[in-house]
């Protein structure tokens, strides 16, 4: 599947179920992944990677909250 997103656009703050195998590669452009701590109502920002063209974004070594 590709999904394309304009500058700025984002996926709302999830996780995924333990087990689910879910990565990204960037084709175009950037992709930033914000991980959180806390929870969904309160979440606190602990870290932010940056994805450039041809990066591989395996979702399993950044697991637990997060925003891509």
């Amino acid at each position: 599947m590709v999904l394309c997103w304009n500058k700025g656009h984002a996926t709302p703050l999830h996780s995924h179920a333990h087990g689910v195998c879910s990565w990204a590669k960037v084709l175009s452009g950037s992709l930033v992944l914000k991980r959180f701590t806390g929870s969904v109502a309160e979440p606190v920002l602990s870290s932010e990677h940056s994805f450039d063209e041809g990066d591989i974004l395996d979702e399993q070594e950044y697991s637990g909250l997060h925003i891509v």
